[in-house]
């Protein structure tokens, strides 16, 4: 008995490990066919929307990648050298001074994969990016294996089953772009393997664990993987107890026990998950952003979720399927199973199909903040989940075939009718033909389940081959250089290490080491501090110090910031000079630039200018201004007012004193109506919008302007980009405009002085955008002028109606701006220095004043003066303030990450409690 059952377990482990060389090898092999396209072109994973240092691939991920490397690497060095364990927690190149952990915990910091970037050196991280890519798909492929072989399923479907889920529509655009989005994939199947476990009588430690990884990696997705694990634990509650007559009371029983497991899962991620935690209800994206809720989608939707049924291209809102024919039959096949586990099955793929094809669905799966469908790598678990069963009952399916027949028969007569439709409106067919293959696959399997003189082994060897031929076809609809060429969007590998150590930054950081400034630049470059480890103004991260994003609202600068992002202070003299601005990179820069800015290097492309009299990154006020007197100015004049005083929203020792504003008006509406240059074919202004007819139209004027920065004033700007059409219209304009989907932004490009290139660039958000932000008095940088008359052209991106109340241009004269700055340098700062997260320095100063350290507000910050702790203020709308009193005083201020320290705490005493726990448990089992 004994020699039998070791036999029984060897057979097993040959079992399973030829299951993992077959897994690995067909995995492999279709990454190989898959990527073929990256490989040829020599195209690194890094999506980068087409070399322009601009997609969320290159300046969110793959340089978070690098910081996270460069970060553990300067820690271990430290530690080895210095004997000092320093770990910063804040940084002056992320954003203006942002949180490391929680600014970086989507993209790097919360992930386990990361830890191959520590032993990456900067030049190859590339290739590690690209690799921990694969391992990623690699992985949910494997667990989602584990997962069916928890239910016995036999080895092939199975392998069918899990190269459908690693290779569906979400993986297969999500991985390259976004690579954490893949993250879910690999934690669904593993914390529903630990919920079997506890069905089972097992221990609960898996899915414990899981929900802390879960956490630490992501709070975003842990939402979402938390609102599956419940429908599933509800539905196995509800397959195992309901017949037996104890439903309520094995529900109310799990829910608590799970619910137990889930809290201590957790507690033991609060070292991370409370910071980020904290850090998100205090950030911009709590300031809300548009809801674009609605009863139905936009008929397009639809259309695409017929059309995208088998490619890896968006339907819209995040919403992907890209499934196998395989799956798709065994989706409608289930809807025929009577067995009991058929009935659940259905039940579950129900949930899904109404949840794509409802917006609710999709407002909740994102937190009830806008429509979005980024849950979608459930559906392809469940369908692919439900493909490994209906291939494993194969046998028990051949008399639905007509069924099988019908359902097929309905997606080819779709895909004829739109191809028909496409054809009359003159579109692209192509992706239809790609369709037809794929169903002409379903008939082959509906042949094969038919006959049955074929046996069971040699159906699932050409099922398996259809899926191998299926995933590469349908990768290639997004992919290859003849439909979409979705590579071209990614950097090559080559073209990495320029892309972070750009020459500009490079040359700033040779001859100024201190790194006590920061540096601007005018060409839209997001993140561009982090990616070439340089002090600058522009951030990019999914969560945003609010009073960071505050500042642009308050002042207008609305047209270079999102809730998620901005450009940095679209260049304006004062809001550089309160931030610190030392250097200036001008690339395609055609307004001048103030008498303090002298050129430095020039390159064939760019300029790198230094300020002669930059002010700082620490200067003092002799006076204040309070909230009624901000408020009461214009958004305009608001910048120069805090050059004047600082405004602070309670009482200081330093008296309110009014200021001075002397902003004049350049062009009023009517000004502009007479005397804009515009094609009246394609351009008509009104009293309240400009109607742009085509796209890519323009509109100038001319400023005649004397040492002054000027503004073009929008209040109540309100885009309308969703044509009307007249009943007059043809048959088929009517047709297009009811399948159209309406872009939800444009851009203005402003020109100067005849340039062909944009020096500044702003996007402007329809209501219904999801990233609108609801601030609607814009104030869009024309540049600084020393004197002269100029020529402003406009050009509008996209038709539509620009609605507003007002328009207007403005100059911000700076006769008085030099004598501001020298004010506020008028006490010397001496011993500046940062070290890890601490900012110390020195001040003398002759009367009582405020000190503003310009480095974003946080409760994470305290300040100490003179030895003793005071109250930091909110300055300047987002920087820090502390009061002097006469005389030297030496500043010192200190960072750590909000909830750092009680999450640490929770973290230990739960794990500390679990091991307690663990022990006392093996301990009475051994008795």
């Amino acid at each position: 008995m004994e020699n039998n059952n070791r036999k029984e377990l060897k057979n097993k482990e040959i079992w399973y490990k030829r299951w993992y060389v077959i897994y690995t090898f067909l995995f492999l092999a279709l990454c190989f066919v898959i990527f073929l396209p990256f490989f040829i072109s020599g195209k690194s994973f890094v999506w980068d929307t087409g070399g322009l240092n601009t997609g969320d691939g290159f300046v969110q991920h793959f340089t978070s990648a690098v910081y996270f490397g460069n970060y553990f690497r300067d820690i271990i060095l430290n530690l080895l050298k210095s004997h000092e364990l320093v770990i910063p927690m804040w940084d002056l190149s992320i954003g203006t001074g942002y949180d490391v952990l929680t600014s970086l915990n989507y993209y790097a910091f919360g992930d386990p994969l990361s830890i191959f970037y520590i032993f990456t050196p900067e030049k190859f991280m590339g290739y590690t990016f690209s690799f921990v890519i694969f391992l990623r798909l690699y992985l949910s492929g494997l667990f989602f294996s584990f997962f069916c072989f928890n239910f016995k399923m036999k080895k092939t479907p199975v392998i069918i089953g899990a190269l459908c889920y690693v290779f569906c529509g979400f993986s297969l655009y999500c991985s390259i772009r976004h690579p954490f989005f893949i993250n879910p994939m690999i934690y669904l199947p593993l914390l529903l393997l630990g919920i079997e476990k506890v069905f089972k009588g097992g221990k609960p430690y898996l899915f414990i664990i899981m929900v802390t990884i879960s956490a630490i990696s992501n709070f975003y997705f842990l939402y979402m993987l938390t609102i599956a694990v419940i429908i599933y634990a509800f539905i196995r509650v509800m397959y195992i107890y309901k017949e037996k007559g104890v439903f309520l009371r094995k529900l109310l029983y799990y829910f608590f026990k799970f619910l137990f497991y889930y809290i201590i899962g957790i507690l033991l991620s609060a070292v991370i998950f409370l910071p980020v935690i904290i850090s998100f209800f205090n950030s911009s994206r709590q300031s809300g952003q548009a809801n674009n809720l609605t009863l139905v989608y936009n008929l397009s939707y639809y259309i695409n979720v017929i059309k995208n049924m088998f490619a890896a291209n968006d339907i819209g809102l995040w919403a992907f399927l890209g499934f196998n024919i395989i799956s798709i039959i065994c989706g409608g096949i289930i809807y025929k199973d009577k067995s009991k586990k058929g009935k659940y099955l259905k039940f579950i793929l129900s949930i899904c199909i109404i949840s794509l094809l409802v917006p609710f669905f999709g407002y909740i799966m994102n937190g009830f903040s806008f429509v979005s469908n980024r849950w979608t790598f459930v559906f392809s678990f469940v369908i692919s989940f439900i493909s490994v069963y209906v291939m494993g009952e194969l046998k028990n399916f051949k008399n639905n075939i007509k069924f099988i027949n019908v359902l097929l028969g309905v997606i080819l007569f779709l895909n004829i009718s739109l191809t028909a439709l496409y054809l009359y409106l003159g579109k692209d067919i192509k992706y239809f033909l790609f369709n037809y293959i794929f169903i002409f696959m379903g008939f082959v399997f509906l042949f094969l389940i038919k006959n049955r003189k074929y046996g069971i082994k040699r159906i699932y060897m050409v099922l398996l081959i259809i899926v191998l031929i299926q995933i590469p076809f349908s990768a290639y609809i997004k992919y290859s250089p003849f439909t979409l060429n979705y590579p071209k969007e990614f950097k090559s590998y080559d073209k990495l290490s320029s892309a972070i150590n750009q020459k500009e930054f490079n040359y700033i950081k040779s001859i100024d080491e201190e790194e006590l400034y920061r540096v601007d630049i005018n060409n839209n470059r997001l993140n561009y501090g982090l990616i070439n480890d340089i002090n600058g103004l522009s951030s990019y991260f999914s969560v945003q110090n609010n009073n960071s994003v505050n500042y642009f609202f308050l002042t207008g600068q609305v047209g270079q910031a999102t809730l998620s992002g901005n450009h940095g202070y679209d260049c304006h003299l004062i809001s550089n000079e309160l931030k610190g601005v030392k250097y200036f990179v001008g690339k395609n820069y055609n307004a001048d630039l103030y008498k303090d800015y002298k050129v430095i290097k020039e390159y064939e492309d760019s300029k790198v200018y230094k300020n002669e009299n930059a002010l700082g990154l620490f200067y003092t006020y002799d006076s204040a201004m309070d909230e009624n007197t901000f408020n009461s100015l214009n958004e305009y004049d608001r910048e120069m007012a805090m050059l004047q005083s600082v405004y602070l929203d309670k009482d200081s020792i330093v008296s309110n004193d009014d200021v001075t504003s002397s902003s004049k008006t350049l062009l009023d509406l009517e000004d502009l109506m007479e005397n804009a240059q515009y094609d009246k074919d394609k351009i008509e202004i009104k009293k309240d919008k400009i109607i742009v007819k085509e796209d890519d139209s323009d509109l100038s004027f001319n400023i005649d302007v004397n040492n002054s920065e000027c503004y073009l004033v929008i209040d109540d700007f309100d885009l309308n980009l969703d044509s009307e059409i007249s009943k007059d219209t043809s048959l088929k304009r009517k047709i297009r405009h009811l399948l159209y989907t309406p872009a939800k932004y444009s851009y203005m490009n402003i020109k100067i002085d005849g340039s062909e290139e944009s020096s500044f660039r702003y996007s402007i958000k329809t209501s219904d955008n999801t990233y609108y932000f609801g601030i609607e008095d814009y104030v869009l940088n024309l540049g600084y002028y020393k004197n002269g008359l100029h020529n402003i052209k406009i050009n509008f991106d996209e038709k539509g109606e620009y609605n507003f109340s007002d328009m207007k241009v403005v100059s911000q004269p700076m006769d008085d701006y030099d004598k501001y700055v020298n004010e506020l340098k008028e006490d010397k700062v001496e011993n500046f220095t940062i070290k890890g997260n601490t900012v110390s320095l020195k001040v003398n100063t002759k009367e009582d004043k405020i000190g503003v350290l310009s480095i974003p507000y946080s409760k994470g910050w305290k300040a100490y003066v003179n030895g003793k702790e005071v109250e930091i203020l909110q300055a300047n709308i987002d920087s820090m303030g502390i009061e002097l009193n006469k005389g030297e005083n030496e500043v010192v201020f200190t960072y750590c990450t909000p909830g750092l320290k009680v999450g640490a705490i929770v973290s230990l005493v739960t794990a500390f409690l679990c091991m307690i726990y663990i022990f006392i448990n093996k301990k009475k089992r051994n008795i």
